[in-house]
């Protein structure tokens, strides 16, 4: 059995993130949890924009840490703006049973 890997793409907007995720998940046939489709969702469910940008973050680093838990590895796809989001990525979230 191969060791899941969490592979996180931040960079600024428009930098080429989200076309290396795609192409990344083709090849490795990993998913990718992109934090911009994450916010446009909760748009529409009607949450304002105020309030989404840190929750966004939030459901991504819960998605993946589902996944890596089960044993497969992710793709994550987030600009990753400030140190919180990105300190997410590095600590690992405590699980309760």
């Amino acid at each position: 059995m191969t060791a899941q890997k969490l592979i996180v793409l931040a960079g600024l907007p428009g930098s080429g993130k989200s076309t290396l995720a795609e192409g990344l998940s083709r090849r490795l046939s990993v998913p990718v949890f992109s934090v911009d489709p994450i916010e446009a969702a909760m748009w529409r469910g009607g949450l304002d924009k105020a309030q989404t940008g840190v929750a966004a973050y939030d459901v991504a680093v819960t998605l993946a840490d589902e996944h890596l838990r089960l044993g497969h590895s992710v793709i994550v796809d987030a600009v990753n703006p400030v140190e919180a989001p990105r300190a997410a990525w590095r600590t690992p979230t405590p699980r309760g049973s």
